[in-house]
């Protein structure tokens, strides 16, 4: 799991996300939200939205392992949701580097970056984890269907 928290080191679950019942997955997703929101500030944004991207695949790699794991049913549109952000957040970077290659002020760019990942990053880990494996779990120990 790449670490990626951002210099202020701040890791608090931002408000209205449900605990997943897995604390290693818990602080994934709070080290996520951390770096998402640390990037508007960034004096290396491209870099670290790399790492971002870096990260979100190891973070969905892991949780996808445990639907495979345990068999959890009805991940199939989850799954597709990861692969739907990651297709986001490539042609953002993208996007974002072709700017930054031309000079061009990237606050504008950076500031919808955060708000429309930390959107999708809130109603997934509502929506999709909490509901969907999160209730599989208890203190981070598989308590079944």
């Amino acid at each position: 799991w790449p670490f990626i928290v951002s210099e202020k080191g701040a890791m608090a679950m931002p408000e209205h996300i449900t605990t997943v019942n897995i604390p290693d997955m818990d602080d994934q997703h709070k080290e996520l939200f951390s770096a998402v929101v640390a990037l508007k500030d960034s004096s290396s944004c491209i870099q670290d939205l790399e790492r971002i991207i870096q990260a979100v695949e190891a973070h969905f790699q892991a949780e996808e392992e445990l639907f495979d794991k345990y068999q959890l049913p009805n991940m199939k549109t989850h799954r597709s949701e990861h692969s739907r952000f990651l297709v986001t957040l490539r042609k953002t970077l993208a996007e974002l580097a072709t700017k930054h290659e031309a000079k061009a002020d990237l606050s504008a760019d950076l500031q919808e970056v955060v708000q429309s990942s930390v959107k999708w990053l809130k109603i997934h880990t509502n929506a999709y984890d909490a509901p969907q494996y999160g209730t599989f779990f208890k203190d981070g120990e598989y308590i079944g269907k």
